[in-house]
């Protein structure tokens, strides 16, 4: 064993002693016979406890007692299996996490059916699997040593085969398939093997097929279960060489009529789908089966028809005579938006410049003109507050229309970003939306241009690969010059928290260091990278992290961190450990009534540096409940939360009263100077500030219980901040005395 540590209690006296591989043994004189309880304890094996019965006796002289200690780790080993089957898993990872710390004892790759890892007898555990094909599969267990064996149930998988009627043959498709909740997504089967599809719901599944040179095949297929296996579904489709184009003409001018709309059905009166464009529509048919069309156009007869032989078919439609007054429709739209302008104007005039009776629809802001002659031409004006007058023809081949206006304030706006910690410019993704529609966008001399209107509120995206997205409604207001520079934030940060200490070989033979994220509560492992002499971590920047590092030869070592505290350029936390200072010891006397207190050598008391006032009663410097101390030499360095240099040291005055006086509690307030346009970002700069403080009195041995932070921003300066040094002054830490 490495060491243990042997307690031996009797009457209301505690004796430690320790031993390791170099002294694995102890010798412990006694005076009083009785029983003594012994309690054994060493790293990595069960807890001791035993009590044994110690009698003074001339003739026995020593009594020997051996201690055998069980080891606490074990190693376990966790089958995987499928249980459709009964086949080991072969792919796929695992991940093993300790129930009452969340500590991942392992999180690796499934390898020949089983995951084999150590951990502590008797605990609980859970394990959790990823594994392509199958349901994610969580279940606890106590870990004992003994096999494990777990099953997995396979995810139910459609796969789906097209094949030539004729020839057998594997055809490719453009496959489009529509869940039982209407979600539609596309795929292509390839001809060269089966296309696998999982299933995300249960119900009717609709397949529609489309393959050139075959006809075009929907079906529908039941998914009962998702966790079903694998299922064969074939398709066979024929071929169709025949195709057919529907030309759509006026019968009087014989011009296409472009909004014309075509369709093509089954005897069974099922639709035959197509490609149509402007006055023609073009389906593939069989030429064994029989087919109709149906063509309207509005203004005309609708017309339909048998298809024949010819597979050009054109159709000539009739127009309807007008002979009373119709009804039309208008709403006029904003010309970004695509929605309805609720303040709009509208005026319609009849060839004798006459104007017609109007109606609004104020539910819909749609205006409605009833009396209005097909044979007749009209005009119309329409204005709105903020937009251009229009004033044109009024086309009346359509009872509903929109009428679309653009705003008369237009502006272009520049757009750029930046990564908002480390300040780099970077190329970035933006999209700007009125509404659902997004608006257009230029780029100019590496910058995205956009024209904006006064009257339209904006949504604003930006996206780039590896940042977090960021979604907001545009402010107008905080465009500087017309540019909005966007800083939007990594994902992950890897920050190097560098060790300021020289670290030699001995020291690197024992080091450790831990990162928990107090957001989600994981705590990870940092790896120490010995060519930058510190630990690297993937940093979130809402994380709000607390790291523990351990290394021979010096005191162990806390820190709460936040991103905004490393040093944007290197991407660097600096830290500076205590190293343990060495304690001499004297041989032990053959007289064992010799205290073990008197054998230490004691180092020297430091010195204690009380509490110092920058600007207070320079008579007495006593320190009295309730009243603000700033501590001198205790500042930042500008728009940091990083000390300067010598502050810590000012700082151990603070650590050593609050040591002398226990049941004393603080109030550790940070400041700022003015400096910057946004003064909450001041605000939260001096609460860091006072933060970090705490945190180094935490780590001296001042428990949080006793501290409460504030920060005061730059709303308390104590000199004006008109010069460099006064602002200085002003990046300052006060004390006050809540309770003692």
């Amino acid at each position: 064993m490495d060491s243990a540590h042997l307690f031996f209690p009797y009457f209301s006296r505690i004796n430690k002693e320790k031993i390791n591989e170099q002294n694995p043994q102890i010798l412990y004189f006694f005076e009083i016979k009785g029983k003594y309880k012994i309690t054994t304890n060493a790293k990595g094996y069960l807890k001791d406890y035993r009590e044994v019965d110690l009698d003074i006796s001339a003739d026995k002289k020593t009594e020997n007692l051996v201690i055998e200690l069980v080891k606490n780790h074990l190693k376990q080993e966790v089958s995987l299996y499928d249980v459709s089957t009964n086949a080991k898993i072969s792919t796929g990872t695992a991940t093993v996490t300790h129930v009452e710390t969340a500590q991942k004892i392992f999180d690796g790759k499934i390898e020949n059916g089983s995951i084999i890892f150590d951990g502590s007898r008797n605990d609980n555990y859970t394990i959790k699997t990823k594994v392509n094909g199958f349901s994610e599969y969580i279940t606890p267990f106590v870990l004992d040593s003994k096999p494990k064996k777990y099953g997995l149930t396979p995810n139910a998988s459609l796969q789906l085969d097209f094949f030539d009627e004729e020839t057998n043959d594997r055809v490719s498709v453009d496959l489009e398939i529509t869940s039982p909740s209407g979600k539609k997504f596309k795929a292509i089967a390839s001809a060269k093997e089966a296309y696998n599809f999982t299933p995300t719901e249960t119900g009717t599944y609709t397949l529609v097929s489309k393959a050139l040179g075959y006809i075009n095949r929907s079906e529908q297929v039941r998914i009962e279960s998702l966790t079903a296996g694998n299922t064969l579904y074939t398709l066979r489709l024929k071929k169709s060489s025949n195709e057919y184009v529907i030309n759509v003409f006026d019968y009087e001018t014989k011009s296409p009529v472009d909004n014309a709309t075509v369709k093509v059905f089954s005897e069974q009166s099922r639709e035959i789908q197509g490609k149509a464009n402007k006055n023609q529509k073009t389906v593939n048919l069989d030429a064994d089966m029989k087919y109709f069309y149906e063509v309207s156009a509005a203004g005309y007869f609708d017309y339909t028809a048998n298809v024949g032989i010819d597979k050009s078919i054109p159709v000539f439609l009739k127009k309807k005579m007008a002979d009373s007054l119709t009804t039309i429709e208008i709403i006029v739209i904003d010309e970004q938006s695509r929605l309805s302008i609720k303040d709009a104007n509208l005026r319609i005039f009849d060839e004798s410049s006459k104007a017609m009776p109007l109606s609004l629809d104020s539910r819909n802001s749609t205006f409605i003109a009833d009396k209005i002659n097909p044979k007749l031409n009209y005009t119309y004006e329409v204005s709105a507050e903020g937009y251009n007058n229009l004033k044109q023809s009024l086309a009346l081949n359509e009872k509903k229309m929109e009428l679309v206006m653009t705003a008369s304030k237009m502006r272009s706006f520049y757009f750029s970003a930046f990564d908002a910690f480390t300040e780099e410019k970077i190329i970035a993704d933006f999209s700007v939306r009125v509404g659902q529609v997004p608006v257009k966008q230029d780029v100019e001399n590496g910058k995205v241009k956009i024209r904006l209107s006064a009257t339209n509120n904006y949504d604003l995206e930006v996206q780039e690969e590896n940042y977090k997205g960021l979604s907001k409604l545009l402010d107008k207001r905080e465009a500087e010059k017309d540019e909005f520079k966007i800083g939007i934030f990594r994902t992950i940060y890897p920050i190097l928290f560098k060790i300021e200490n020289k670290l030699e070989a001995e020291n690197l033979s024992n080091i450790k260091a831990t990162i928990t994220n107090k957001v989600d509560n994981k705590t990870e492992n940092l790896t120490f990278e010995e060519a930058k002499n510190g630990f690297l971590g993937s940093i979130k920047p809402e994380g709000d992290y607390f790291i523990e590092i351990k290394i021979l030869g010096f005191e162990d070592y806390t820190v709460a961190f936040v991103l905004k505290q490393a040093n944007p350029e290197k991407l660097e936390y600096g830290l500076t450990l205590k190293p343990i200072s060495k304690v001499v010891a004297k041989l032990i006397p053959e007289n064992p009534v010799v205290k073990v207190e008197e054998l230490i050598t004691k180092s020297e008391t430091p010195k204690v540096e009380k509490i110092k006032a920058v600007v207070l009663d320079k008579a007495s410097l006593e320190i009295k409940k309730g009243v603000k101390y700033p501590l001198e030499g205790v500042n930042f360095e500008k728009s940091k939360t990083v000390l300067v240099k010598g502050a810590e040291l000012k700082l151990n005055g603070v650590v050593d009263y609050l040591k002398q006086n226990p049941k004393t509690k603080i109030e550790v307030a940070g400041h700022t100077d003015n400096e910057g346009t946004d003064q909450r970002l001041n605000q939260r700069l001096s609460e860091f500030r006072a933060k970090v403080v705490a945190n180094y009195l935490f780590n001296k041995g001042i428990s949080p219980e006793r501290i409460i932070t504030i920060g005061k921003g730059s709303s308390e300066p104590l000199v004006a901040n008109d010069t460099d040094e006064n602002k200085s002054t002003n990046r300052r830490i006060e004390i006050m005395i809540l309770e003692d």
